[in-house]
């Protein structure tokens, strides 16, 4: 496919002036005559547990969080994939490549890191985490059919440095994960999910979040369901859930790296940490 590189050059210069005219601004004000881009669906019954919840020691971590990982799987991912629940979305991408990267390539943190294959029309975030890793970042094109990442591209892109192909689902349109994994399986390349655009979206009856190998959610503000900020990683075992805590428990310091708990592969568990302490919410 042919591209006027001068002409696309030129659109994006016309349509970032525009968008940062003055008279666009207020499309974001309450009080604008103009149609809002966004509202977030907030009910009476969602105040009253927030007000209830603040009434609580548990502001981060806790019952009410484990109690949405539970109902996150029964109503949206299914018994056979696990629920972690993290503060952001981005939090549960860089999660999901961190394990991915620890599973299929052991030793990727001596020397080369690799590279990861993502889309090139996809929000910072899908990209960010991989550069906190150290993996170079090989861009996939889309295809024009459905703004997804376009899987002859990816074909294109690999190298015997692929370490990961991350997809966006956009828009909730979801990419054809299966289609990639009869190549990706075969050379031990991992597949990750980006549904943070696609809760609830489906592929021949299997839901977003099942079909790769990780998958990541978000519940930012204007995402489908939101938590004020919010995301969950969705895996494919008990053991690679506790791992992901274990993860969380190891970003930590200060108090709760200081309190006596059991061990748990040799990391402390998060879980048992914030569930026996009886310090007040200082950092939960």
């Amino acid at each position: 496919m042919n591209y006027d590189v001068a002409q696309i050059r030129r659109q994006r210069i016309e349509l970032s002036a525009f968008m940062t005219r003055d008279s666009d601004l207020p499309l974001l004000s309450q009080e604008s005559s103009n149609i809002s881009l966004f509202w977030p669906h907030v009910t009476d019954k969602m105040r009253q547990l927030v007000a209830q919840q603040l009434e609580t020691r548990w502001l981060g971590q806790g019952p009410q969080v484990e109690e949405f990982e539970r109902k996150f799987q029964e109503t949206v991912i299914g018994p056979d994939v696990f629920a972690v629940a993290v503060n952001s979305g981005t939090s549960a991408l860089h999660l999901s490549y961190l394990l991915a990267m620890d599973k299929y390539w052991p030793d990727w943190n001596n020397g080369d890191k690799g590279e990861a294959i993502v889309p090139v029309f996809t929000c910072t975030a899908t990209n960010i985490p991989l550069r906190y890793l150290g993996l170079d970042i090989k861009w996939a094109d889309i295809d024009p059919t459905s703004m997804n990442i376009s899987i002859e591209s990816i074909k294109q892109q690999l190298t015997p440095r692929t370490r990961l192909i991350v997809v966006v689902h956009y828009g909730g349109f979801p990419v054809d994960v299966d289609a990639i994994r009869q190549f990706a399986d075969p050379l031990g390349i991992p597949v990750v999910e980006d549904a943070a655009q696609a809760l609830g979206a489906k592929v021949r009856g299997r839901p977003i979040g099942t079909l790769g190998d990780y998958s990541a959610f978000s519940f930012q503000a204007i995402k489908h369901i939101t938590t004020g900020d919010g995301g969950l990683l969705a895996v494919k075992s008990t053991e690679e859930a506790e791992k992901a805590l274990d993860e969380l428990a190891d970003a930590g310091d200060g108090y709760w790296s200081t309190i006596p708990t059991t061990q748990k592969g040799g990391r402390i568990s998060r879980r048992f940490i914030l569930s026996t302490s009886t310090k007040p919410t200082e950092s939960s």
